[in-house]
């Protein structure tokens, strides 16, 4: 995947998830998913309220909680036993709408989580009560804004090296 920016930027990668944005579009989704913010309503489960074998997670999800990257791992451990147990039910014959035996729910957390890197070596972060400075901002995220991290849990493996040999 190639994508252009400004001054003559250019990235390659194998693959862009796009991001950036100000608002959620989303205009694709039937409006009985959304709530009053445009969000799809979710439960506990990541279900979507109006329709139970469809699941949401991510910034266009209604959950009540910071919607950054670090916060998916534990997210994800759910929602990939949720959507297992409700195959497992849809293959068997055992599923019908409201099917809840054995679903996980998520415990939302009321402490923030917020890291914003500014390059390798700057930023500010927040977790919780604390806000922490350069040092620990590079330290949670700077380095390699856990590309490592994500295609571990992705792939099983870290991230390839680069061209010219290094890490990420």
């Amino acid at each position: 995947m190639r994508t252009a920016g400004e001054k003559n930027l250019t990235l390659e990668s194998d693959l862009l998830i796009w991001c950036a944005t100000w608002s959620i579009n989303a205009t694709i989704y039937p409006e009985d998913w959304l709530n009053e913010l445009g969000e799809l309503s979710i439960k506990p489960t990541f279900q979507l309220v109006a329709r139970d074998d469809v699941f949401a997670i991510g910034d266009v999800s209604s959950i009540a909680e910071t919607k950054q990257a670090i916060t998916l791992p534990p997210k994800m451990k759910i929602i990939r036993h949720n959507i297992v147990k409700i195959a497992d039910a849809m293959t068997s014959g055992k599923y019908s709408e409201g099917f809840v035996k054995g679903l996980k729910d998520y415990k939302t957390t009321d402490k923030v989580t917020m890291y914003l890197p500014v390059g390798a070596h700057h930023g500010v972060s927040q977790k919780g009560s604390y806000v922490y400075g350069d040092k620990k901002t590079e330290g949670f995220k700077g380095k390699d804004l856990y590309t490592d991290l994500f295609w571990k849990t992705l792939t099983g493996a870290g991230a390839p090296m680069l061209v010219d040999g290094t890490d990420n």
